[in-house]
């Protein structure tokens, strides 16, 4: 009978095969070469903090008291308002790695008014929560709006009484919370916007340093920088930040889209200056 040594199951795609008797023979799948299970954990750990610096860094606030001066944030930072400001009653995002005053017309702040709740129920719904679903989801954010993120951030046994959720789903929650809370920030934010997965790793990947600003201040610049972005959901962030969406950046966001699908169609953007015109304006309008 033929020796063909130990049998392996290949970490990387879990293939099973042969060593022949050889140290650290590779995958034949794969060519994924052997490693120790102690090493594996480790490098998925580096992996994983890795992504996490890689991420746009967000965080929120809510503000009930339009005088208040100084507030607590969903990752329990104290941060100090200008008392000097106007604060809109409701929720804000912003960058936390700003100045120790910050003031409501900082480029890194974002007035949403509204709790995040549609951002809140696509996280709370994703494999971090096994057993959850998004029934459940959907009836604690409704009930909770402006509380749910806060209540996250408490023990078991408050998360069950509070929410009135069975023990194993007050665990789920309550786990998936604590280990994934910083990165879940700038999720719910970009969920919020109803911006993709695809479009989230872009943005992560390229824009996590300009794009609170862009949205502060001219939304409408994301065209070209972010991909699959329609004048469609343009209109959606405009509206859901409460901004303006004025004449000039329609007609900017409608020629940028009809450009973009053009070449995306035929391959080029080469086309008579009054039909781009009145193909925007036909979006525009």
């Amino acid at each position: 009978m033929i020796n063909r040594g130990k049998k392996i199951q290949c970490i990387s795609c879990g293939s099973k095969y042969y060593d022949l008797g050889q140290v650290d023979k590779p995958c034949p799948k794969c060519k994924n070469t052997p490693q120790n299970i102690s090493g594996n954990k480790f490098n998925k750990k580096k992996n994983k903090e890795e992504k996490k610096e890689s991420l746009l860094e967000l965080d929120f606030f809510y503000i009930k008291d339009k005088k208040i001066t100084e507030n607590s944030t969903v990752l329990n930072n104290k941060i100090k308002l200008n008392p000097s400001m106007f604060w809109q009653e409701g929720w804000y995002t912003f960058n936390p790695s700003q100045q120790e005053i910050i003031n409501v017309d900082d480029p890194d702040v974002l007035y949403l008014k509204n709790s995040p709740t549609n951002g809140l129920k696509n996280v709370l719904s994703n494999n971090k929560f096994p057993g959850v679903g998004q029934v459940t989801v959907n009836g604690i954010v409704d009930r909770f709006p402006n509380e749910i993120m806060n209540i996250l951030s408490e023990d078991k046994l408050k998360i069950m009484k509070q929410l009135d959720v069975s023990g194993t789903i007050a665990t789920s929650l309550s786990d998936g919370w604590r280990d994934n809370k910083k990165e879940f920030m700038s999720e719910i934010f970009l969920k919020e916007l109803s911006f993709s997965t695809t479009q989230i790793k872009r943005i992560n990947e390229q824009h996590k340093n300009e794009i609170i600003p862009i949205l502060s201040k001219k939304p409408v610049e994301i065209l070209g920088k972010v991909p699959r972005v329609t004048f469609e959901h343009i209109e959606n962030i405009y509206r859901r930040l409460f901004k303006e969406f004025s004449d000039h950046d329609k007609s900017y966001a409608a020629i940028q889209h009809w450009l973009m699908t053009t070449e995306e169609r035929v391959g080029h953007t080469c086309a008579p200056k009054e039909k781009v015109i009145k193909e925007a304006a036909i979006k525009a309008n």
